[in-house]
């Protein structure tokens, strides 16, 4: 099979400015994204389309990005690539002046609204998401319904990039496209107060908000329609550098965070120093600390990711001096409760999950009587549920969605705008909510068009936001200040939850069938056969997924109670993780089976050859042998130029967990030995 190009959503990488002679190379290889890449990539796309029909020459293609491509340097390649291909560029995004202008960006979820809107079957969004500033890539969505490409589909796209001209690439062409700014603003903007989409007709209030944009797409956007709202204040604080977006702000600074004290916010040495958005608001609190404690008030911090897909909320708790961090899982779960509370869902609908999200969440699900679903890593395969369910309602197979990991191009074959465009009233499908932990949220939503109503499904986080204030808003006016903080500290009973990431890893011999899958797996089996027994009668299952079909997963019962882990390679950096998660009454035998795992992965997975690896075995050694902490970091850097001493620390110290901090020392812990042990020949 063909190496694959795409991640987990599209491509992404470091965005190099100048010309490399094998663009296609440098992105397989080191991950770096040129000009000429660019346009490659979008030519080969949009040309593969039109081969199996989905698009004809002339169609209008829509570009979207996010600000991060502050020179217009991947912008105008995008347009080369979609002119070339015999297509016509619409630009939804400030380009007036041939460079995105910040503020008049708009986000990812807007794109898939605009092809509905204006019935385009191909959309393009340039955006690494929550990745660093200084990287950037490329999101596709393909109709019906402006999904995005499953598997199958990313293995014909990747074939028609390998197989296109590079000779053409730099040939001049005209520079002819549209730009429809001021009507995709308007289009995106009053998409989200249609009460088919937005609960804001329930009533808002007591709620002072502060938005962090991540200093992306929605910056600006995002406060401004939620200063529409009746009922709450709100204020947008952006971090300190422009077009820097998600430098110290955004939802990636508080992954994998439940709390956050004013004390980690506020001082030099405090934890999130460096974070605007986060100190602005822990002076909200402290300036109006009474009316926040004396129940008059709510303070709320939206963050949001870099492209406008993702969402976390910060609640102010006046009795703990901190905030409670909402997630992906705490938001759909609340957004799940409120719908059967208000009756706005029958009960009867289909609540998809991630393998990363909590599993507490999916059994309130069915608690609160949704079906559910656990599915791969990505939302992409959330939409790929909502599709499956539009599918079955139009009587059409959806079987190409699940074959060989799913081709949505298939599935849909035949199907156009015209088939999802219904009269007065559109179906609901019977999504109630997806998600993701990492703040995705998908919820069906409703485009209204000269022509009827077309359903809309995409991880839209202003839509999130307004409807997740609905719920909170509802909560604090039903209940005392002391119950309401009790029901957003726990939405549901939380499970265990664990990850450790072999950083720096050669993903290439991690594949389904090789030699350290069959190791792993093998361990994996005996590890939970020996700690689970302690704890009550062991059932694993070895489950394969069509959409990762080189991941590990298990799925495994300790004395009744439910638990499943997964190992997989990142799709976009040299990193492969274990999952675990379970039920927080069996805490310490889980926690015991992932790192005995974990202890192998290290042990077989790291990359002998990459300098990242040779500075982190060198900096434990030091570590082991006594060196002081400025001692170390200068003399890896002194070794291994280029490498980033401080981030290879802090990941062994916090992703690995192979290094503890004791005071201002360090020391090894059996991981950090085990590593040292394996890879000390290569010093």
């Amino acid at each position: 099979m063909v190496k694959v190009l795409q991640g987990t959503d599209g491509i992404r990488g470091k965005v190099h400015y100048g010309r490399v002679d094998d663009p296609l190379s440098a992105f397989i290889d080191e991950r770096l994204i040129t000009a000429d890449f660019t346009e490659l990539y979008t030519f080969g796309v949009s040309s593969a389309l039109t081969t199996c029909g989905l698009i004809r020459e002339g169609d209008g293609v829509v570009v979207g990005f996010d600000g991060r491509d502050e020179s217009g340097y991947l912008t105008v390649s995008t347009i080369r690539g979609i002119i070339r291909a015999g297509l016509r560029p619409v630009l939804i995004s400030d380009f007036t002046e041939a460079r995105p202008t910040l503020g008049r960006c708009l986000p990812t979820p807007a794109v898939p609204l605009y092809m509905a809107y204006t019935r385009c079957n191909l959309g393009f969004m340039i955006t690494a998401s929550h990745n660093p500033y200084y990287e950037n890539g490329i999101k596709i969505f393909i109709s019906p319904l402006a999904s995005k490409p499953l598997l199958r589909d990313d293995v014909l796209l990747s074939e028609a990039i390998y197989s296109s001209d590079m000779s053409a690439i730099n040939n001049d062409i005209e520079m002819v496209f549209e730009e429809d700014y001021e009507n995709a603003f308007k289009v995106f903007t009053q998409f989200h107060f249609d009460e088919k989409n937005s609960w804001i007709s329930d009533g808002i209030s007591g709620l002072r908000i502060i938005v962090d944009p991540s200093n992306g797409a929605l910056t600006h956007i995002a406060s401004s329609v939620l200063s529409e709202i009746d009922g709450i204040r709100v204020r947008e604080v952006v971090g300190y550098e422009p077009y820097r977006i998600n430098e110290d702000c955004g939802v990636v600074e508080l992954e994998g965070v439940k709390f956050i004290s004013l004390d980690e916010i506020v001082g030099e040495e405090a934890r999130f120093s460096r974070n605007r958005p986060l100190i602005a608001t822990a002076r909200e609190a402290m300036k109006h600390y009474k009316v926040f404690r004396a129940g008059k008030e709510v303070l709320l911090q939206m963050v949001f990711d870099g492209d406008g897909d993702r969402l976390f909320v910060l609640v102010f708790d006046p009795f703990e001096d901190g905030f409670h961090i909402l997630s992906g899982d705490e938001i759909a779960i609340m957004l799940v409760d409120y719908m059967l509370r208000s009756s706005r869902s029958d009960g009867a609908g289909l609540f998809v999950s991630t393998i990363e999200g909590d599993i507490g969440a999916v059994i309130r699900a069915r608690e609160l009587g949704l079906n559910t679903r656990v599915v791969g890593v990505g939302d992409k395969w959330l939409l790929r549920e909502a599709v499956a369910l539009m599918l079955k309602h139009l009587k059409a197979n959806i079987d190409p969605l699940y074959y060989e990991g799913g081709s949505v191009i298939e599935a849909t074959e035949g199907l156009g705008w015209d088939d999802l465009t219904f009269g007065d009233e559109a179906p609901f499908f019977g999504l109630s909510v997806g998600s993701e932990a990492s703040g995705h949220i998908v919820t069906q939503g409703y485009m209204d068009v000269d022509s009827g109503i077309i359903p809309s499904f995409s991880g839209n986080a202003l839509k999130s936001s307004i409807n997740i204030l609905t719920c909170i808003s509802n909560l604090f006016i039903e209940n005392s200040l002391s119950d309401f903080l009790t029901l957003i500290k726990e939405p549901f009973k939380r499970g265990y939850k664990k990850n450790l990431t072999c950083y720096f890893s050669d993903r290439a011999l991690f594949f389904r069938g090789s030699q350290v899958f069959e190791h792993l797996l093998k361990v994996a089996y005996n590890v939970i056969e020996r700690f689970g027994s302690k704890e009550g009668d062991v059932s694993i299952d070895e489950k394969v997924m069509p959409e990762a079909p080189d991941m590990l997963y298990l799925s495994f019962s300790v004395g009744g109670r439910e638990s499943f882990l997964y190992i997989r390679n990142s799709g976009t950096e040299e990193k492969t993780a274990i999952y675990i998660r379970g039920d927080i009454e069996i805490e310490d035998t889980l926690c015991r089976i992932i790192k005995h795992i974990f202890g192998e992965m290290v042990r077989f997975m790291k990359d002998r050859e990459n300098p990242s690896t040779m500075a982190e075995v060198f900096l434990l050694k030091a570590i082991k042998g006594g060196i002081k902490e400025d001692d170390i970091l200068s003399d890896v850097e002194m070794k291994y130029p280029g490498v980033d001493a401080e981030r290879v620390l802090n990941i062994a110290l916090e992703k690995e967990e192979a290094v503890v901090r004791k005071g201002s020392d360090y020391r090894l812990t059996g991981i950090g030995e085990e590593i040292v042990k394996s890879y000390g020949d290569i010093l």
